[in-house]
């Protein structure tokens, strides 16, 4: 869904607080269509991706060439307009093709990283620039069909009501966040290990070569029939909102 994606765009997501609570006043406005056959639980993400590499990237230059694992089509096209070559492959593939040096690295939040060995397969880990230090996150959907919602008595839908979405939403972020926390404390553990920040000048270089995925998207939701323009400013108006 291009109109939930578009969340996944680099520079947008600055925290799970912040785009989880804005997702859901998001989808309330914007995605009612979207979702007419279900019974929205909750809508949320992880705390965001970050590069995790065998070779350093200190430089937009050190994209160039470089193959790295990503896990949507958003990440693919982040990659493809830094000079990169994004290869779109399951996870549970990823610790082979990096141990026979297949792929240089991954885009990868921490919290999923122990399970694939990044603590010892990799050596680099990349963030950006403040305010937006993560790459990008990505997004999930908790649903529940509708129809079997609305079969159920008043007393059981109350149930759900009362620990679905925003009620469920505080729970989620706290979740994601502290399985983040102890996901970057393994690959700390590591002494071999290097944590970059990308500088301010770098990270704005960063910026502009990803533009035209910024146009992809935008064109993706006006052939569906919307504004892309005012969709994007909708999200960056949330997303500062509730960063605050």
């Amino acid at each position: 869904m291009p109109k939930l994606e578009i969340f996944e765009l680099p520079f947008l997501h600055r925290s799970t607080h912040a785009t989880v609570t804005a997702l859901q006043d998001y989808v309330e406005k914007y995605m009612q269509k979207d979702f007419e056959p279900y019974h929205v639980l909750l809508v949320h993400c992880h705390a965001g991706a970050l590069f995790m590499t065998k070779d350093p990237i200190n430089k937009i230059e050190d994209f160039e060439g470089m193959k790295l694992r990503s896990y949507s089509r958003t990440n693919a096209w982040i990659l493809e307009a830094l000079g990169a070559a994004p290869l779109q492959v399951a996870l549970p593939e990823l610790a082979p093709m990096l141990s026979k040096g297949t792929v240089s690295g991954s885009i990868l939040p921490y919290e999923i990283a122990p399970s694939v060995k990044m603590q010892d397969l990799t050596n680099y880990f990349t963030t950006l620039a403040p305010p937006q230090p993560r790459l990008s996150t990505a997004i999930f959907t908790f649903l529940m069909n509708k129809q079997k919602y609305e079969s159920l008595p008043p007393d059981l839908k109350k149930v759900i009501d009362d620990n679905s979405g925003r009620k469920l939403a505080p729970f989620a972020i706290e979740t994601w966040d502290r399985i983040e926390l102890d996901g970057e404390q393994v690959m700390h553990s590591k002494p071999k290990n290097k944590f970059v920040q990308l500088s301010t000048e770098e990270t704005a270089k960063f910026k502009k070569k990803v533009q035209p995925v910024f146009d992809r998207f935008k064109k993706l939701l006006d052939d569906g029939g919307d504004n892309g323009a005012k969709v994007l400013a909708e999200v960056e108006a949330l997303e500062e909102k509730y960063s605050k």
